[in-house]
């Protein structure tokens, strides 16, 4: 049994026996009394009795000893040097000012994790030592090739994998008394310029420094790349302050010897001048440094406050995310893309979540809740202006992200296996097609209910979805993944066919074409109106990377019409013109078809372009003939079957009808009980009409009216179909009722009362000031420009 006592060495407490701090005390006494007379002694005994705290700290973690033994205080002495060993050379010149840590003779270097400085396993200081340089830059590559870790079989995925398998498979090797021969990188003090970061780089290096500097201002001109690697350097670099520091810097072991030779070269430096060349260039920079220097002061105080300020924003951020974390932990991960709440793009998160395994989430909990308590703890050490990171911390949630990230990439292959196999089932639909009627394509607009009843299959009230009820919110050509493409296309055949291209992904093949058959998908067919869905629904909701190509075939020459909505949903890409959004809409009642050589053509429209206005759709250069005809005395226009034309309504003296065109006239009106009755209205034909006076217009089918200048008490507006309406002018009340997919443009109308109906699919825009009342369907639309003030009583219809 020995006697053991406690001692207190660069702020550390080691146990050591009686006998080995009789050693010690002595081995100490001799170097306190050999430098006292050095300048900065202090200092440089300070630098000593760290390096032993440090060499004893590694004793004691890697022996696991609670005492430290005259053994090692001898193996301590042996690796220092003692004062009699090198008092015969102290007056010869330092020869070792590029020291290189010496090869081992003793035979070919073998690899080993190095447990000293090891900071998870030891492989990346084993690297380091093996090569001779210094740890942190093989963990900074490290780093950088992890950083493509997350998508499987990329590179920093085999980095990963490859670095647990040596640290599994290589053994470790303890180096208590290394001489730490290789060197660390410092910024130089003593030859700097700025920082000191060229100093220690050529230090580093054993490079030119006059050369490095040179680059350095040279490299200014590379857009300026070089200004901004020299800050962070200067940022992230610490400065070697200690004699310590320095010869680390260097490479040279830390023994009693190689402190002094440095004290004297400190004292009396060999410095080779610099020449003209050098001078010059380094000039204003050592100007700009003579300027921090005396800015030296508010430059502090500037880096204390930018210190806070950063420190407040990683704390919040860190907190935040916690939060967030614990939120998701408590409300359950299956629900975070309930509803409005979270996109992932066209990814739907539900579905993805409820076949994931039960260890994804206490994976995922694992690999980013260290992040965020990481960021959390960033932010209070800045605030208080020192570090709050320990050894066990690091451990631990090295640890945790390590059993996070395997469980997270083994979740990912487990759920990836329902991706092997793709497969596609088509189907073919034909609509017969009459000569007599313009067919309309049109969509079915599904708001966020519906689209998500028909992604899941399952009512969403089951689930306790909530959505919202502003129509703004139900985008129905938002990138969810059930949505359909759709595209037209011609070709020489007799009906119109659909085309259903159904395609998904499985374990199995068999697996995949039964996920592909299993996708929902309808059209409407009403008359001449064809109604296709949006998104297409699933029976089975399991997400499968389905997708649906929806081809709309229609035969070479055969006119059709679409709507607006269509025509932005479709994947076919039309001139912008055609949605010209100011005056008359040129899309509302365009005319289409399909040559074999020409691909999709308008038959009725010209686009806008940015020079034109709307009056120049109704110019003679377009058109092949205008007939004028006057008319009786009107005050009401009933016109149901205008086709794709376009109408204007003015207000003039006298009462007439101006047609314009490019083919023959077939359409006829005539006045009776005070009505103007337009019996047709072909396609492509432009109608201006003039009226003294108007107080109601009953309109159908495709065509873009556009009325203007009117005043009256009571204006009535009756719209059906796809026609759309452009209301300008004013009065004190109106009554309007749209049917079908009707369209009323009248913020430029003003009216003090508005008394409406809207058709399930039908938009409306007033301007009523005082009241508005009226019958309406949710998925309808309604808009009123005068938002102060306005009394509603609204009957809404599910």
């Amino acid at each position: 049994m020995k006697k053991t006592l406690s001692i207190n060495i660069a702020g550390f407490v080691f146990h050591i026996e009686e006998d080995a701090f009789a050693t010690l005390d002595a081995y100490l006494k001799s170097i306190h009394a050999y430098f006292a007379s050095f300048e900065g002694s202090k200092e440089i005994i300070a630098d000593i009795e760290s390096s032993i705290a440090e060499k004893f700290w590694n004793i004691r973690e890697t022996e696991k000893t609670e005492a430290i033994s005259q053994a090692h205080v001898d193996a301590l002495i042996a690796s220092l040097g003692t004062i009699a060993d090198f008092k015969q050379v102290e007056e010869e010149e330092d020869k070792k000012e590029g020291y290189t840590a010496p090869t081992s003779e003793e035979g070919p270097k073998v690899f080993r994790r190095d447990i000293t400085r090891k900071k998870l396993g030891g492989v990346a200081a084993g690297i380091a030592r093996y090569f001779q340089i210094d740890p942190i830059w093989v963990r900074l590559v490290l780093l950088a090739l992890l950083s493509a870790s997350f998508p499987l079989f990329h590179l920093g995925n085999i980095v990963f994998w490859a670095y647990i398998i040596l640290w599994a498979a290589i053994p470790g090797e303890v180096n208590p008394d290394d001489d730490k021969s290789y060197r660390k990188f410092y910024r130089d003090p003593e030859k700097k310029v700025i920082g000191g970061v060229m100093a220690g780089i050529a230090a580093y290096t054993g490079w030119d420094v006059g050369l490095l500097r040179v680059l350095a201002v040279l490299s200014v001109g590379l857009f300026g790349s070089g200004v901004v690697a020299y800050l962070v350097i200067l940022i992230i670099t610490p400065e070697a302050k200690t004699m310590k520091d320095k010869m680390e810097m260097t490479g040279e072991p830390i023994t009693l010897e190689n402190i002094e030779n440095n004290i004297k070269k400190s004292i009396q430096p060999n410095e080779t001048e610099e020449n003209a060349l050098t001078k010059v260039l380094l000039f204003p920079f050592r100007i700009a440094a003579t300027v921090f220097g005396a800015l030296k002061g508010p430059l502090n105080i500037i880096r204390w406050i930018v210190q806070i300020f950063v420190g407040i924003i990683l704390l919040i951020l860190g907190i935040a995310f916690i939060v967030a974390l614990v939120g998701i932990c408590l409300f359950g991960f299956t629900g975070i893309d309930q509803g409005q709440f979270v996109h992932m793009g066209p990814l739907p998160l539900y579905l993805i979540a409820k076949d994931l395994p039960i260890w994804a989430i206490p994976a995922l909990v694992l690999a980013i809740l260290p992040i965020f308590v990481s960021i959390a703890i960033a932010g209070v050490s800045l605030l208080a202006n020192r570090k709050f990171y320990n050894k066990t911390y690091k451990i631990a949630s090295t640890t945790m992200m390590i059993v996070g990230w395997v469980g997270l990439f083994a979740a990912a292959a487990f759920y990836g296996r329902n991706f092997q196999r793709s497969a596609s089932y088509n189907q073919v639909k034909d609509i017969a097609v009459s000569d007599s009627t313009t067919y309309v394509l049109d969509i079915d607009k599904k708001d966020n209910e519906t689209i998500w009843q028909m992604m899941l299959g399952e009512k969403v009230e089951e689930l306790g979805f909530e959505f919202e009820d502003d129509e703004d919110n139900h985008d129905y050509n938002e990138e969810r993944f059930n949505r359909a493409n759709i595209e037209i296309e011609g070709y020489d055949g007799k009906t119109i066919q659909v085309i259903q291209y159904a395609k998904s992904q499985g374990l199995t093949r068999k697996e995949a074409e039964s996920n592909a058959k299993k996708i929902k998908y309808n059209y409407l067919q009403k008359g001449k109106d064809l109604r296709f869905d949006t998104h297409f629904g699933l029976s089975d909701a399991r997400f499968r990377a389905q997708r649906l190509k929806v081809k709309i075939m229609i035969p070479y020459g055969k006119s059709f019409s679409m709507t607006r909505d269509f025509a932005y949903y479709m994947d076919n890409v039309l001139e912008g013109g055609y949605f010209h959004e100011e005056g008359q809409d040129l899309f509302i009642g365009s005319l289409w078809t399909f040559s074999a050589d020409k691909g999709l053509i308008c038959l009725n429209r010209i686009p806008h372009t940015d020079e034109e206005s709307k009056d120049e759709d109704f110019s003679d250069e377009k058109v092949g003939f205008t007939i004028t005809k006057d008319l009786q005395n009107f005050t009401s226009i009933q016109g149901l079957n205008t086709e794709s034309s376009q109408i204007k309504i003015t207000r003039g003296d006298l009462p007439k009808i101006t047609y314009k065109g490019n083919q023959a006239l077939e359409s006829s009106v005539h006045v009776e009980n005070n009505v103007l009755i337009v019996d047709k209205i072909q396609p492509g034909i432009q109608v201006e009409i003039v009226v003294p006076e108007l107080t109601k217009v009953e309109l159908g089918g495709n065509a873009s009216t556009e009325i203007e200048g009117f005043t009256s008490s009571t204006f009535d507006v009756v719209l059906r179909g796809f026609h759309s309406l452009t209301l300008k002018g004013g009065g004190e009340q109106l009554n309007a009722a749209l049917f079908d997919s009707a369209e009323l443009v009248a913020p430029d109308f003003a009216v003090e009362k508005a008394y409406v109906t809207l058709d399930k699919y039908a938009k409306m825009e007033v301007n009523a000031s005082k009241y508005v009342q009226g019958k309406k369907y949710e998925s309808s639309s309604f808009v009123n420009k005068a938002s102060a003030g306005v009394s509603y009583k609204w009957n809404v219809i599910k």
